[in-house]
């Protein structure tokens, strides 16, 4: 009786540990404009022009070149004024590339024991999480009352979610204070990782803009064999956080996806799975776009000024329709 009660006591308590942090969309856009710095060459000028003078301080990047010569970047850097410590990751700057990347899918790494990811994820967070880690860790001890946003886009999502992962396991004491959102992350590891993620990194989401082809790369099913999402293929983590719709602004619509199978819920992105198995081409734009804003040429486009950026992008190449400022 007393292990049953245990039992259901365990229940309660995940469950209240998940509902405990809800979605923060003002957060989420903050993110989404992070994780464009982390494209730009010089992130302390990006990071001027979309913020303002001085609110993001320390500003340290690195980058680090994998076994195809392809860049691998991040940035760490504080903000006194939003009592937050920052480690932003570059997204890939071909999504041909990252295509190619996520179809070697079979080639799998142990991940601490905490399930297996995809090898180049694996491979390019090792090279450029130790240029960071010292840096990023000192600033949390040393605030040891801020928060620490861990974020990216695209691949840089992929590498965000194993640093996440990593700084729990090394510093659990910090995990309390992590905030981990991404945009357009492709799925990292299989089962086993994802849940291990759900449990160490608890304030975490995945947002996902409409039709972005990448979210579901790799595969989490035998195409037209399996209905749902199987656990023996790769497994996203959760809270995925749904904007279904073709005009993705701050002020639209989202669904957190709570339903089943967990943490790849079959009424959210994944109902669009082979949405764009014709004109991929098409679909990318949903991949490249969070909040309208074109995530990787932000900076060459603007130089991070959101007023320049509306002023240089012809409303007709935004999916067709009129930009929003929300």
């Amino acid at each position: 009786m007393l292990r049953r009660i245990s039992f259901y006591f365990c229940i309660i308590a995940s469950a209240k540990l998940f509902q405990a942090y809800e979605y923060d969309r003002d957060i989420s856009y903050k993110m989404a404009l992070l994780s464009a710095a982390a494209y730009a060459d010089n992130p302390e000028a990006c990071l001027f022009n979309i913020f303002g003078d001085k609110i993001w301080q320390n500003i340290t990047q690195k980058t680090f070149r994998d076994n195809t010569s392809n860049s691998i970047s991040a940035f760490a850097a504080v903000s006194h004024d939003s009592k937050v410590i920052l480690l932003s990751f570059r997204g890939t700057t071909d999504v041909v590339q990252l295509l190619k990347q996520v179809a070697s899918f079979w080639k799998k790494d142990n991940f601490h024991n905490k399930g297996y990811v995809l090898e180049y994820w694996n491979v390019a967070f090792k090279g450029i999480y130790q240029k960071l880690e010292k840096t990023f860790i000192n600033n949390a001890m040393k605030y040891d009352s801020y928060s620490m946003w861990i974020t990216g886009h695209s691949l840089g999502a992929a590498l965000a979610s194993l640093a996440a992962m990593q700084i729990v396991i090394d510093y659990p004491i910090l995990a309390d204070r992590i905030v981990f959102y991404t945009f357009g992350q492709p799925r990292v590891g299989d089962y086993t990782y994802a849940m291990n993620h759900d449990q160490m990194v608890n304030n975490s989401f995945r947002v996902v803009d409409y039709i972005d082809p990448v979210v579901h790369l790799p595969p989490c099913r035998l195409l037209a064999v399996e209905e749902t999402c199987s656990t023996s293929y790769a497994y996203h983590h959760g809270l995925e956080v749904f904007y279904d719709t073709d005009h993705m602004v701050e002020s639209s619509n989202f669904t957190v996806c709570k339903g089943l199978p967990k943490d790849e819920d079959m009424h959210c992105s994944n109902k669009y799975t082979f949405q764009c198995l014709v004109n991929l081409k098409d679909c990318i734009s949903y991949h490249t776009h969070y909040y309208q804003i074109d995530l990787g040429e932000f900076h060459k486009t603007s130089n991070c000024s959101l007023k320049q950026y509306k002023e240089a992008i012809p409303m007709t190449k935004i999916r067709k329709h009129a930009y929003s400022s929300a």
